[in-house]
């Protein structure tokens, strides 16, 4: 957390955007709330993003402690954070068919920044989502991305840990269930991966849960419930079915 809010975040917020951008762009200070919250979602949509992030800035100094500020920064960040890495990587495989002997680094964050990709909007995104929790701390959805990317990067213990908050919040999302199922499997945890799976499909007995708990009984070598997953799924989607009896090809 920030202990000297709002003028440590701004702080930290400001030192993002110079190291990403340089100097802070120009935005009139002294308007409404509201015109700085247009500004952020106008900006966005036009693509320049220093803007939208001093224009953000400067309605968080507004409403510092205001959780539906920061998780209204949060999504529009988050948006423009996928629509830009979209466009960046679009715009790496047109290039990579134009010219297919030019050398590259495909797929790493630096290849990407070459073709427009602006990293700082996903960092940018996520702090909004722990400053939304830290002064709304039932907005289950702000909880539940915060989960997802420790789980993204592997951080499987703390995913949980938010999981399980999301879950009291929340408790008839079954992507909570199905995430956190996951994560006690990549720590060999299969009687709780199995639960929580299980849990899951009650509430939405879609294709890539039963995937889900096929491959959770698979890993832990349960041969007879992985058996009885694996015929329904055959039934359900035969992509699925073969990826759960051959996750290689």
């Amino acid at each position: 957390g920030y202990d000297m809010y709002p003028k440590r975040y701004i702080t930290v917020l400001f030192f993002i955007t110079v190291l990403f951008i340089g100097c802070e762009p120009s935005v009139k200070d002294g308007l409404p709330y509201e015109e700085y919250v247009k500004m952020v979602q106008t900006y966005l949509n036009e693509g320049d993003y220093d803007r939208a992030i001093t224009a953000g800035n400067k309605a968080v100094s507004i409403k510092p402690t205001d959780g539906e500020t920061h998780y209204f920064l949060a999504r529009q960040y988050y948006e423009a954070y996928r629509n830009n890495f979209d466009a960046a990587q679009m715009k790496g495989l047109q290039d990579a068919m134009l010219n297919p002997n030019k050398r590259r680094n495909s797929g790493s964050i630096e290849e990407l920044k070459k073709f427009g990709y602006k990293p700082e909007l996903k960092i940018l995104a996520f702090q909004e989502f722990k400053e939304t929790v830290k002064y709304s701390p039932s907005n289950w959805f702000a909880r539940y991305m915060i989960a997802t990317d420790y789980f993204n990067n592997k951080h499987f213990r703390e995913a949980i840990d938010e999981y399980k908050k999301v879950i009291d919040i929340n408790p008839k999302y079954s992507n909570s269930y199905s995430l956190m199922g996951e994560a006690y499997c990549e720590l060999g945890e299969f009687e709780l991966a199995i639960k929580n799976l299980q849990t899951a499909i009650k509430i939405d007995p879609g294709v890539e849960n039963y995937l889900n708990l096929g491959l959770a009984y698979k890993k832990s070598k349960n041969w007879k419930k992985y058996v009885e997953i694996a015929e329904k799924l055959k039934d359900m989607d035969k992509d699925r079915y073969n990826y759960l009896v051959n996750p290689e090809n």
